[in-house]
């Protein structure tokens, strides 16, 4: 369970790092994203952090 619990803390800070490069690219419209894509996967991340979010309750 430990290692579930790293492997996400080290997913969310990842993607907190891309989060804030990406998203003044977003603003800038330097970049564009896919809409498809982009909706399945932040929803897969979505349901990943609701998982760690239950793991948590139950350790605590």
């Amino acid at each position: 369970m430990f290692d579930a619990i790293k492997t996400n803390t080290s997913e969310i800070l990842n993607l907190t790092k891309q989060r804030d490069e990406l998203l003044p690219l977003l603003m800038n419209g330097q970049v564009s994203v896919n809409c498809h894509l982009s909706v399945c996967t932040l929803y897969n991340r979505y349901l990943k952090l609701m998982n760690f979010n239950s793991v948590l309750r139950q350790i605590l």
